[in-house]
């Protein structure tokens, strides 16, 4: 499957890869930007500023968390979406809610080694353990 979001029509399409036909459609969503996805579910930013998550089979929405601020991508691990721009948030995959509290890292750079469940930051003297 591919997954397309199209501003113009406020809609996210799932393609079916083969075939090229529309598997499902969802314009409950405004799309803005995709961030991650899984076999299970898919993760967007959307124009009103909140993450979505997305059943990846049938399109419906599984959970809404309100951000209000633009991000560029995520990253997704086996237990959580991790996103911020002056700070970290930790979302369940699975609920939406947060896992922890969010970790100022300010203007510091952000590498995240998902294997070995790491994230470290510039200038910080410790390592956070992803969930």
């Amino acid at each position: 499957m591919i997954y397309l979001t199209s501003q113009k029509e406020d809609a996210i399409l799932a393609f079916n890869t083969n075939t090229g036909k529309i598997i499902w459609e969802n314009d409950e969503v405004l799309p803005k930007t995709l961030l991650a996805s899984s076999e299970k579910e898919i993760f967007l930013f959307d124009q009103n500023g909140d993450i979505v998550a997305l059943d990846a089979i049938t399109g419906a929405k599984l959970w809404k968390f309100e951000f209000g601020r633009s991000i560029p991508s995520a990253i997704l691990t086996n237990e959580a979406l991790i996103f911020g721009t002056s700070s970290i948030y930790f979302i369940d995959r699975k609920t939406g809610q947060q896992k922890q509290p969010p970790l100022p890292v300010g203007d510091g750079v952000v590498a995240i080694h998902p294997k070995e469940k790491l994230l470290f930051v510039e200038g910080a003297e410790t390592l956070t353990t992803l969930g």
